[in-house]
C-alpha cells in the first residue's frame, strides 16, 4: 500500500499538510526568503512565486501559513517589532546599572537591527507614504507605538542615572534620536539615487550620530 502521507508534486501531503524533505520549518524559511528578496525588490514587485522558490517550496505554502503575501509581510513586521522591543528592553535594563557609552550602544543597536531587518524595514518606509495602506495601518496600530514608548522610558532611565540632562523632554528626545539614526535610510537613499556620493558619510554615520546626540542631550 502506498504512503498516504507522502508529499505530492505541490509540496503537500495527501492530507494537505505542507512538508519538506529535510524537515525545515517552512514558515521560517518563507520569512527568511522574503527578507532577502526585499533587499533587491520592493514588496510591491516581489512575487509569492519568487519568495517560495527562494525558500525551496511553492507559493501554496505562503497561503497555507500566512493567507497570502500581506500575511507574510505582517509576520515579518511582527518579527521586526519584537526584535526592536527586546533590544530596547535589554538596553533599558543595562542602563539601570551601567550607562557607560550608552549613546553609542543605542545607535549601534538601532543600526544593527535595521541591517538585520533591512528588507522588512523598507516595507515600513514605503507603506508609510502610501495613502490608505492596510499594511501600514496594521503596523501603526499593533506594533509601532510600543517602540516609541520604550525609547522614552530608556531616555528617562538615562536621565535618572545622570547620563542625560535632567531638563530633557523624553518624548522630544526619543523622536530626535530615532530621526537621527534613521535618516540614512530615507535621506541617504534619496541623495544616493540622485547622484550624490555619500557612501563615506553612511559608513561613518554611527560616529556622527553619537556626536549629534551627545552634543544635544549628554550631561557633560
Amino acid at each position: 500500500m502506498g504512503n498516504l502521507h507522502a508529499p505530492d508534486s505541490t509540496g503537500f501531503s495527501a492530507r494537505g499538510r505542507p512538508v519538506m524533505a529535510d524537515h525545515r520549518e517552512v514558515s521560517t524559511e518563507l520569512l527568511h526568503a522574503m527578507e532577502l528578496g526585499l533587499r533587491n525588490k520592493s514588496h510591491l514587485d516581489l512575487t509569492t512565486r519568487e519568495i517560495a522558490l527562494a525558500a525551496g517550496t511553492n507559493a501554496g505554502m505562503i497561503h497555507y501559513y500566512y493567507h497570502g503575501k500581506n500575511g507574510l509581510i505582517d509576520a515579518a513586521l511582527d518579527n521586526l517589532s519584537s526584535d526592536l522591543a527586546q533590544t530596547l528592553n535589554d538596553l533599558n535594563t543595562l542602563f539601570m546599572t551601567d550607562c557607560q557609552d550608552a549613546t553609542r550602544k543605542i545607535v549601534s543597536a538601532w543600526l544593527n537591527l535595521l541591517e538585520k531587518h533591512k528588507g522588512t524595514a523598507s516595507v515600513v518606509l514605503i507603506e508609510s507614504f502610501r495613502p490608505y495602506s492596510t499594511v501600514w495601518h496594521s503596523y501603526r496600530q499593533k506594533k509601532s507605538q510600543g517602540s516609541f514608548t520604550r525609547m522614552q522610558q530608556l531616555i528617562r532611565t538615562l536621565v535618572s542615572q545622570g547620563y542625560f540632562r535632567p531638563d530633557i523632554d523624553a518624548k522630544v528626545a526619543a523622536f530626535s534620536i530615532i530621526s537621527i539614526v534613521l535618516s540614512p535610510m530615507l535621506v541617504g537613499q534619496i541623495m544616493s539615487e540622485i547622484g550624490h556620493q555619500i557612501s563615506e558619510i553612511l559608513v561613518n554615520w554611527e560616529e556622527e550620530a553619537v556626536k549629534l546626540i551627545d552634543g544635544r542631550y549628554r550631561l557633560l
